[in-house]
């Protein structure tokens, strides 16, 4: 009798970089569709999909640490820049949207000025 999980076993062992090829073509042909795919599956099981990841960060909490922190080193201006609007937005005893947005924008370039004048310090001393 023919056994077709061991040859289909056999079959992906011998022809890796094929079966890679071409997935990365039916990808590349298909974007839209996968697209849809992941959205419609993503809307149907979203408690699913929270839970798991909820799970996965639990058990792995070293690696999401080291993920933060990977993220934050590579993207401080920004993540900075984020922290320091919304701390000028809530200075302010008034409705965040009524505050201009160019009174924001100003405050976040004087707090880069600030922060490269501090970093220039550093490196002097």
């Amino acid at each position: 009798m023919f056994d077709k999980k061991a040859y289909n076993k056999k079959y992906s062992a011998e022809n890796k970089g094929k079966i890679k090829a071409l997935s990365k073509k039916y990808r590349e042909d298909n974007k839209e569709k996968i697209e849809a795919y992941k959205k419609e599956y993503y809307g149907e099981n979203i408690e699913k999909i929270k839970a798991y990841r909820k799970e996965y960060r639990e058990k792995n909490k070293e690696k999401e640490k080291a993920r933060k922190k990977k993220y934050y080193e590579g993207n401080r201006d920004k993540v900075l820049n984020s922290s320091s609007r919304n701390n000028f937005k809530k200075m302010f005893n008034i409705p965040i949207e009524e505050i201009p947005k160019e009174l924001v924008e100003a405050y976040i370039k004087l707090v880069k000025i600030k922060r490269f004048i501090k970093n220039q310090q550093e490196i002097t001393s």
